[in-house]
C-alpha cells in the first residue's frame, strides 16, 4: 500500500510492507536529491494491517 501525502515543503510517501520475520511495519520517507530518505518506521496500525492483508490476496 502506497500513500502519498502532500506538505509544505515536501511530499511525503507511506508504505506498508512485511518484514522477512513476518512483522508488518509502516514506512514514511520522501525523496531529496534524488534519494529515498526515511522519515520513520513503526508497527502498521490495525486499519494499515488490514489493508496490506486485503492486498496480498
Amino acid at each position: 500500500m502506497l500513500d502519498i501525502q502532500y506538505l509544505e515543503v515536501e511530499e511525503r510517501s507511506k508504505i506498508v510492507g512485511m518484514t522477512k520475520a513476518g512483522r508488518i511495519l509502516t514506512v514514511l520517507f520522501t525523496f531529496r536529491k534524488g534519494l529515498v530518505r526515511p522519515i520513520t518506521a513503526y508497527d502498521a496500525t490495525p486499519k494499515d494491517v488490514e489493508v496490506y492483508l486485503k492486498g496480498r490476496r
